[in-house]
């Protein structure tokens, strides 16, 4: 084929290192042994000054032909069984842990997510040794590769079929049956691709560095041969194979545990197929995505409109509030009319403080902002039902006794502010700003994060005219100016260094919506008056001048810096007499920020 019929072995390293081998240049020569001679040819690296020299001592010249007799055949023994090196090891635990096969859907998938993280990781160590030129440590790994995806294919055959049957059927048709065994025997074909490339990229490989040639080494060195390609693009294609088998094992996995809901069997196993539901949505957004093509969310509606179950409600509203954070559960949930019963439940009087509560948490993550961008369709939902979720939501806000009851209503109301101008005449209709007022001087709302909710609702409410007479007669610009005394240093010094960060930037945020706030109130005369009175000009010039007080925030300096002018514009310059007022107010909005920005600039 090349010249030298190359040998396989696993381990390369002895094979490529050998100076004995290397250094004899190439000639051809008669073995000593007829019965050698007969069924094998010396290799042309032996020349005849190195075949007179071991001419004189038989065992010598044996010894040294005899790893070119042997090698080939110990390698074809030893194939896909590599040196047990760490990597090797920890395959071999994870096969002997696969044959600990659980009864549980819940803990079968947890263990496929975990040998699909560690399989994952040795597609990304091949796939690092190839392209940092490593290619004596393919092989090895290649190898041990193809042989924990045929026993993950074999593990993932005995799991599914030990699982607990259900009276209702787990797979919809024979076609999703047929599509499993074809996808599954793809990546079986796939990764006899692969132990052939593997075995010609060694073959290459060997060869090449048994070259002499500089070039040859360069070429190896930077992966220039043609079965490196091969590997690539299989590595590639049993790489989508694999997730695509992952996928459809665990959604059959999935459909037993919704199918365990759906029976509605006894108490425990059904509080427990619903605690397993939320525990596995949890985990990332993609098996959010499987759950919900699993039926869930449609199968936990039906429980949440069953009366008889109301027992199961909190767990229920906590699952779909888990649940519904990809585009294909809020899909299903607005097809489902989802909003319309958990609005009903929140509404509902009787129902306790702790069902509301998860209701109230529905809200808040079908509304957030990053939410909304992946279900648009449900814009139209929210609004039609936006007069009752206030009005449910304020009454909540008003009767909660705990902080996070009211933190999840609070942030129900926030983000509803955000959808649709409509939502704040129901706000002026029901109260809700001497609600949430109100509840910043009890203890409910004592936390950063209530009253980063608190000011979002004010600075959105202030931004209608039609709006600033309500916040102004609710004592909303006092609350707004002791949102801006916080300091992200009172609120952190005896917090821990892995809160102390989230809490400051909780901090800034309340520091600037509180700025924006009182900017967009000081439109009006009297309540930039109020503002001035209350020595709310003040505090906001210190925020401008002592960074420490807004953590270096530019963010609340340009809140600031705004809210500044907007007072000067509504009052004139007579009741600003504090001289650090005038000079942020006097030059450009770009030179007053320039000078109090803690950015340093280099003009080199």
């Amino acid at each position: 084929m090349l010249g030298i019929a190359p040998t396989r072995t696993t381990n390369m390293d002895h094979v490529t290192t050998d100076p004995a081998v290397r250094s004899i240049p190439a000639k051809s020569a008669t073995p000593s042994s007829s019965a050698v001679s007969s069924s094998h040819s010396l290799p042309s690296s032996i020349n005849s000054s190195a075949w007179q020299a071991a001419s004189e001592d038989s065992v010598r010249l044996w010894m040294s032909e005899l790893r070119w007799y042997v090698e080939s055949d110990c390698s074809n023994v030893l194939h896909n069984k590599a040196i047990p090196q760490q990597q090797q090891l920890q395959h071999q635990s994870i096969l002997r842990h696969q044959n600990c096969l659980p009864a549980s859907p819940r803990v079968s998938i947890e263990m496929l997510e975990l040998n699909s993280r560690k399989l994952l990781a040795d597609f990304n160590a091949i796939l690092v040794s190839i392209q940092s030129s490593q290619l004596k440590r393919v092989h090895p790994l290649l190898s041990a590769l193809t042989s924990c995806l045929r026993g993950f294919l074999q593990n993932l055959h005995r799991l599914l079929s030990m699982q607990q049957p259900v009276s209702l059927p787990i797979l919809k048709s024979p076609a999703e049956v047929a599509s499993f065994r074809e996808i599954e025997q793809t990546l079986l074909t796939l990764c006899s691709n692969l132990d052939a490339a593997n075995s010609e990229l060694l073959d290459v490989y060997l060869y090449a560095m048994s070259l002499p040639a500089v070039d040859a080494r360069f070429l190896v060195m930077n992966g220039h041969l043609p079965p490196v390609d091969a590997v690539l693009r299989l590595l590639a294609e049993a790489a989508e194979a694999f997730a695509a088998v992952l996928d459809a094992a665990e959604l059959q996995l999935l459909e037993r545990v919704v199918n365990a809901v759906r029976c509605k069997t006894s108490g425990a196993n059904f509080t427990a197929a619903l605690r397993d539901l939320l525990r596995l949505a949890m985990k990332s957004e993609r098996l959010s995505c499987l759950v919900a093509k699993a039926e869930a969310v449609e199968t936990v509606l039906q429980v949440c409109s069953d009366r008889t179950q109301r027992k199961f409600w909190p767990l229920a509203l906590r699952v779909l509030s888990c649940v519904c954070c990809v585009e294909e559960s809020i899909r299903r949930f607005d097809q489902s009319n989802g909003l319309a019963t958990v609005s009903g439940i929140l509404g509902e009087l009787g129902n306790s403080e702790l069902v509301r509560a998860e209701a109230a948490g529905v809200v808040a993550q079908l509304t957030s902002p990053y939410i909304l961008g992946k279900g648009k369709d449900l814009l139209g939902c929210l609004t039609s039902h936006a007069e009752s979720l206030v009005k449910s939501l304020t009454l909540l806000c008003k009767e909660a006794d705990s902080h996070d009851v009211f933190l999840l209503a609070s942030a129900a109301i926030a983000n509803i502010t955000f959808i649709s101008p409509a939502s704040f005449e129901y706000m002026l209709k029901y109260n809700t700003v001497r609600a949430l007022v109100d509840a910043c001087q009890l203890s409910k709302a004592a936390s950063l994060f209530a009253k980063d909710q608190v000011a979002t609702v004010l600075a959105n409410m202030a931004a209608y005219a039609w709006c600033h007479q309500s916040l102004t007669r609710h004592n909303a610009i006092e609350l707004l100016l002791h949102f801006l005394s916080e300091s992200p240093m009172g609120s952190c010094r005896y917090a821990s260094s892995s809160s102390s960060g989230v809490k400051s930037s909780a901090c800034e945020r309340l520091q600037q919506k509180a700025a924006i706030a009182l900017g967009r109130l000081a439109r009006d005369a009297s309540a930039a008056q109020i503002v001035v009175e209350l020595a709310g000009a003040n505090r906001l010039a210190q925020l401008c001048r002592r960074p420490e007080e807004r953590n270096n925030s530019d963010a609340v300096l340009v809140a600031a810096l705004a809210a500044l002018r907007q007072i000067h514009d509504s009052v004139g310059s007579e009741d600003l007499e504090e001289r650090d007022v005038v000079q942020l107010i006097r030059p450009r909005l770009s030179e007053a920020f320039l000078a109090c920005s803690r950015l340093d600039e280099s003009y080199v």
